[in-house]
């Protein structure tokens, strides 16, 4: 896919950037499901240029294990990204067009389609349970994980 490939370029590119203007701790944040070539260019990228650059992936949305919310197994605008949302963004959010929806699949068969061609709104859980409260909680919960995240990573430094 050209897709990938222009992904890995830009990314290596900037990331290298970076480094030549002597930088040599990077955070990349993964802020979207779906680019399933970062893990690979990250690796790629520790693997080429370590010790001596090390780059640290965050994907700030950590698995929910505070207990926040009631549905598993969301992967799209459900009540997870609804309730973040409600919490930062509340007037973006129209709750009275939520609807409920989750594939008879994993998310695994990501790996074989876009979310779209299992779900025909887009949304992959249950938007409908999420609230204000369960938003702030977690993007709590996720500042406290990335933060710990991000400190052990750069204390481990990179082992290439």
């Amino acid at each position: 896919m050209d897709e990938c490939r222009y992904f890995f370029t830009m990314l290596t590119e900037l990331i290298l950037s970076l480094k030549n203007q002597g930088f040599t701790k990077i955070i990349v944040i993964k802020g979207h499901g779906g680019i399933f070539v970062m893990d690979p260019t990250i690796r790629h990228i520790n693997a080429t240029y370590g010790p001596d650059l090390c780059v640290c992936q965050l994907d700030p949305f950590f698995d929910d294990v505070d207990g926040i919310f009631e549905t598993k197994g969301e992967v799209h605008a459900g009540e997870r990204e609804t309730s973040v949302m409600l919490h930062l963004h509340p007037d973006m959010v129209q709750m009275e067009k939520a609807v409920d929806f989750l594939p008879d699949v994993p998310r695994a068969y990501l790996q074989y389609g876009p979310v779209l061609s299992y779900s025909p709104s887009g949304v992959w859980g249950n938007p409908t349970m999420a609230t204000t409260e369960k938003g702030k909680r977690f993007f709590e919960f996720c500042l406290r994980k990335s933060f710990e995240h991000i400190d052990k990573v750069f204390s481990l430094g990179n082992r290439y």
